[in-house]
């Protein structure tokens, strides 16, 4: 069942809602997921400090608390790109879309919300559907303009962090960070004050599971459209001021936050003039 319009917390909302979970959306501020509620638990992290509320563009992402779901794109680090000859783009922090409204249409089987760039002449549309304890997102990319451009998208799925806490892939778990090795597999016994992010892949599977001492996540998504998977680890005091203790798993389209870095290095998926690009993720969530 769709609620259209709805109410949140003092926000617009659209609410997806079936026999096991409840999901709640909010088209003004980015299409942000703010409540994943699976048999009456909240599945997502909330930030202690910072209440959601929506950004204006260009705002730095931390000032807004990280709580939730959030959509990245075109990048996740605020960089400057120079991918045609004399033109330099400004791209903000953690993307535009996050900033920007949304519009809703109702569908028979969920919603579509759907965007304008102001980066560059694009439309990104966001199918979200709700069945069971299972949530499918699926994004679909056209280019409107009359030139390419390189673009990052990642899923931020924002999860609580406990020393109960474990991810698992394909792979190995072991990754080097600062000249020493971080098994990602049990982020929650990282030391306090410890924040990181790092990407795995390129994968040929696109699956990871989240388990928490209350149940598990397991995410599934296109590994051809989304090659690598970022972990950001904050492990921080939550009890001071600004303290984040959580864990974003996020399938990625590239393997580095900054979308300059990730052209660079011919790492950024690339749609061409007029083009259309399609992917798609699923979160599952078992008790």
């Amino acid at each position: 069942m769709v609620e259209w319009p709805a109410a949140w917390r003092g926000h617009s909302a659209l609410a997806l809602t079936s026999d096991l979970a409840r999901v709640v959306m909010l088209p003004e501020a980015g299409a942000k997921i703010a409540s994943l509620i699976v048999a009456g638990r909240e599945m997502l992290w909330r930030n202690p400090h910072i209440p959601i509320r929506g950004a204006s563009y260009g705002d730095r992402y931390r000032d807004y608390g990280a709580s939730g779901i959030d959509f990245c794109f075109p990048t996740i680090a605020p960089c400057t790109l120079a991918h045609l000859p004399g033109h330099r783009m400004e791209v903000p922090d953690h993307g535009e879309v996050w900033t920007l409204p949304w519009e809703v249409e109702v569908l028979a089987e969920g919603v579509r919300l759907c965007t304008t760039g102001r980066c560059w002449p694009y439309r990104l549309c966001t199918e979200v559907s709700l069945a069971g304890s299972s949530l499918t997102i699926r994004a679909h990319l056209e280019n409107l303009g009359d030139d390419w451009f390189p673009y990052q998208w990642a899923l931020h799925p924002a999860f609580p962090l406990t020393d109960e806490t474990r991810l698992t892939w394909p792979g190995t778990g072991l990754v080097e960070v600062d000249d020493r090795l971080l098994n990602l597999r049990t982020p929650g016994l990282t030391s306090l004050g410890f924040v990181a992010k790092v990407f795995v892949g390129p994968l040929s599977q696109g699956a990871a599971t989240l388990s928490q001492e209350y149940g598990r996540v397991h995410l599934q998504w296109d590994a051809q459209a989304l090659p690598y998977l970022g972990v950001w680890i904050s492990h921080e005091d939550e009890t001071q001021p600004g303290g984040r203790c959580c864990l974003a798993v996020e399938p990625s389209a590239a393997p580095d936050d900054s979308l300059a870095a990730a052209h660079a290095a011919g790492q950024a998926p690339i749609i061409g003039p007029r083009q259309a690009r399609e992917w798609q993720v699923r979160l599952a969530f078992e008790s």
